[in-house]
């Protein structure tokens, strides 16, 4: 028989400064920021990046043969193209794009526009490596440049999951994958029990996309707020701090964090995250297999977005029912 040695939960916190970055050629120029791969972490479920967008730039159009492809914006705003369609999109805006999808991202903001880009599985970001220019945090752009100027461009990108044209074009409707975008107010949310107030809205979701790998949502928690110690007892998941500050708990050791920190936790891992600052703390969460949202939904109560916080409250009665239909563990 084979033996096998367990190791402890795999957990980490991955500061913006840390992520690994690559200037871009143009049509986007900006940069890559790869924050979580298969080079820093033991699963092979997804990959998370950022990428940044140069003012008046744009991902250029292509599709994907192998992955499933979130885009969350969270900062400045443009114009999607998903297929034929022109959707405008803005901070908060939240897009599924799947296999020989054809998309496209300008930015019309006259600023940098960021994006969130989780990719499942993971392989994508050997193309943003193939083709960038390595970066350190901080220094100046270097001359822009295309990719003309890039030696077997096409064979990187085959090697790293990017669909040739032709392959796009011939792609039956069976073949292809979901296609959505959401407004950021879009999605069932719900105002959160003690200790963690503030809401979370449910994105990705079984009733919003025919995918059940994974679900994704946003989540804002106000000063004092906590979302109290856990671990997952099945899959794994990403917490995204895309505003405010505070600190995160995995395995027992407390780290600060801020906008473009990384929160990754695998199966058994335990973690915390605290708002101990003066202003919301807010973050966009993976979770892979699905769960954690039906904990969301089950804890809280219903919220019209714009509507004036309720009064604090205790969860229900039934919490540690329905943590256990989540198969989540509380410390």
């Amino acid at each position: 028989m084979t033996a096998f040695t367990i190791a402890p939960p795999f957990a980490i916190v991955i500061p913006r400064d840390e992520a690994e970055t690559y200037w871009q050629p143009a049509p986007s120029h900006g940069t890559m920021n790869t924050i979580l791969s298969p080079k820093n972490c033991p699963s092979n479920a997804f990959s998370v990046a950022t990428q940044y967008i140069d003012a008046g730039c744009e991902i250029r159009p292509h599709a994907h043969e192998r992955i499933e492809e979130i885009l969350f914006l969270y900062e400045g705003h443009g114009m999607l193209t998903l297929e034929d369609r022109k959707i405008p999109v803005r901070e908060g805006s939240t897009c599924l794009v799947g296999r020989y999808i054809r998309h496209r991202l300008d930015n019309e903001s006259g600023r940098l526009m960021k994006v969130l880009v989780v990719a499942l599985p993971p392989g994508i970001e050997e193309g943003w490596r193939a083709i960038g220019k390595p970066r350190v945090w901080g220094e100046d752009p270097p001359p822009r440049y295309t990719r003309d100027e890039i030696p077997n461009l096409a064979q990187m990108l085959d090697d790293a999951g990017f669909a040739r044209p032709e392959k796009i074009d011939a792609a039956l409707p069976a073949e292809k994958g979901p296609e959505l975008c959401l407004d950021p107010d879009e999605g069932p949310s719900f105002w959160q029990p003690r200790p963690t107030g503030g809401h979370a809205t449910l994105k990705l979701h079984h009733g919003s996309m025919p995918c059940n790998m994974f679900a994704m949502g946003t989540q804002t928690i106000p000063p004092g707020g906590r979302l109290g110690a856990r671990a997952f007892e099945v899959g794994e998941a990403a917490f995204f701090v895309y505003g405010g500050t505070g600190q995160a708990m995995v395995n027992g050791k407390w780290h600060a964090i801020a906008p473009e920190t990384l929160i990754y936790v695998g199966r058994g891992a335990s973690h915390d995250i605290e708002n101990d600052s003066a202003e919301h703390l807010a973050l966009a969460w993976i979770v892979t297999p699905p769960g954690f949202e039906g904990l969301v939904r089950a804890i809280g109560r219903a919220r019209t977005p714009g509507t004036t916080d309720p009064v604090p409250f205790d969860a229900p009665k039934d919490l540690a029912a329905a943590c256990r239909r989540a198969r989540i563990a509380l410390a």
